[in-house]
């Protein structure tokens, strides 16, 4: 998908728009205990994009995800949050900056 489909995909889409958003043509039909923790991921992200909605519960929705994957759903954070659209980002590694209006960190004993 090029840009102008991404930004009109941001907030909510059509399963055939979520399976090209998130590489998931490959994998269609597979069993879910058949796929990678990456695959997965990109599965939950992508249930996550069709059902749309002002804000996205996202918990550890990057780490099992490769590098390329990384950066192309940390693009589809990057445009939720330039057309206002709220994300919260459940995650045990650094965020990106561009990526988070706030950030919050919980340590023990802190």
């Amino acid at each position: 998908l090029g840009l102008a489909d991404l930004k009109r995909s941001i907030r909510g889409c059509s399963v055939e728009e979520s399976i090209d958003l998130f590489c998931l043509g490959p994998i269609l039909g597979s069993e879910l205990g058949a796929l990678s923790h990456g695959q997965r991921q990109r599965v939950n992200l992508g249930r996550a994009w069709i059902q749309g909605g002002s804000v996205l519960l996202l918990d550890e929705s990057l780490s099992a995800l490769d590098g390329p994957s990384r950066e192309h759903v940390a693009q589809l954070l990057k445009l939720r949050r330039q057309r206002n659209l709220g994300t919260v980002l459940v995650t045990h590694e650094a965020v990106p900056p561009e990526l988070a209006n706030q950030k919050y960190m919980v340590a023990p004993n802190a």
